[in-house]
């Protein structure tokens, strides 16, 4: 059998379909049972007996051994894959031991399927694509961090979506992997300059990666953010951010899921964010930004005050519709990091309301 390089992988994958609607966990489950029946029943002929073992033979009850173990290893590789607020697992080694060895395992699959007629296998290659592609999204943003990522190159030359001189860089088929987009939209973006190309026409990982992350079937938008806060912001990450890794209760959330509303703790203080924004982070303050507030990088500054808003903004702020409104952009997390600080800080403090907030405190 050839080795089973990265491309292999991509035989068949459903290019265009979000990453949660491509990997089927049914047919995942029952790929991995017909190649450890095929396996641990045709290897023990090829290499024991020439024939196959009786019905009493503990040859099959080991079948549901082998089932089990990689059914464990497809379930931490189609969490990592899919699900966004998921880590590796701390021996990282053991994982790349578990990798190895569902390589072979989907090996296995091939041989079956090629010269025994049995069900396809691809599902699994799908699966180990999936995951190879996201574990390469996050070595890149850590390669200038210390997240533990340094020691950590699952999969080795052959599997890996690229080597290690490669990191810089992202291939059409990644992209559309990650984002479930089609592979002529990258193809279509790539032209009309949206995702940088070198000479060589490599397309350059970081700003690919910065453009995946708005798009709406990204799946790991939060752990992204995490590794790399220089990453550009949408409202909708802001909001997701602000739920899990913060104290600020959300006290109102639009219907349509446009706007939430966060109170900021030991505080009469509110902030606006455009939740269902997938372009770009508002907030909409009920007080004007102070400098140093503008000074995390905050931009478009906008008093909206005497314009005529949104009924959510009748119903987002306590007592209505606050006297002032204004509005600025936050460009990344780097910069919503340092509006949270700065505006929890002067939470702790003993707080009097200014006079455009009188009115509605």
């Amino acid at each position: 059998m050839p080795t089973l390089h990265f491309q292999d992988l991509l035989t068949y994958y459903p290019f265009g379909l979000p990453i949660p609607e491509a990997l089927d966990r049914e047919q995942i489950c029952e790929a991995i049972k017909d190649i450890a029946a095929f396996s641990t029943s045709t290897l023990s002929t090829l290499l024991y007996t020439g024939e196959y073992p009786r019905g009493d033979s503990n040859v099959r009850a080991n079948s549901d051994i082998v089932t089990k173990r990689f059914t464990a290893i497809a379930e931490v590789l189609y969490r990592f894959a899919v699900l966004d607020h998921v880590k590796l697992p701390e021996k990282v080694a053991a994982l790349e031991d578990d990798l190895l060895d569902f390589r072979a395992f989907v090996g296995l699959g091939a041989i079956a399927a090629e010269y025994y007629g049995e069900a396809s296998y691809q599902s699994l290659c799908h699966l180990l694509a999936a995951f190879l592609v996201r574990h390469k999204v996050e070595r890149i943003l850590s390669l200038d961090r210390a997240f533990g990522y340094e020691e950590a190159f699952l999969g080795g030359h052959d599997l890996s979506p690229a080597g290690l001189e490669d990191e810089r860089f992202i291939t059409v088929e990644e992209i559309s992997i990650a984002t479930g987009l089609k592979l002529e939209t990258i193809k279509n973006a790539v032209s009309r300059g949206e995702l940088p190309r070198d000479r060589q026409k490599r397309i350059a990982a970081w700003p690919a990666i910065a453009w995946m992350s708005r798009k709406d079937g990204f799946p790991w938008g939060v752990t992204c953010y995490f590794l790399d806060p220089r990453l550009p912001l949408n409202g909708q990450y802001a909001d997701a951010w602000l739920n899990t890794t913060t104290d600020w209760e959300r006290i109102y959330s639009e219907p349509q899921a446009t706007v939430s509303t966060w109170r900021i703790p030991r505080s009469h203080r509110y902030v606006m964010v455009n939740s269902g924004g997938r372009r770009q982070c508002v907030l909409t303050l009920p007080f004007e930004p102070s400098n140093e507030l503008m000074a995390v990088g905050l931009t478009n500054k906008t008093d909206r005050s005497n314009v005529s808003t949104s009924h959510f903004h009748d119903r987002g702020f306590p007592g209505g519709r606050p006297a002032q409104l204004w509005q600025v952009t936050v460009p990344s997390l780097e910069a919503l990091k340092g509006v949270i600080e700065i505006l929890s800080r002067a939470s702790l403090n003993p707080v009097t309301p200014t006079n455009n907030e009188k009115s509605h405190s």
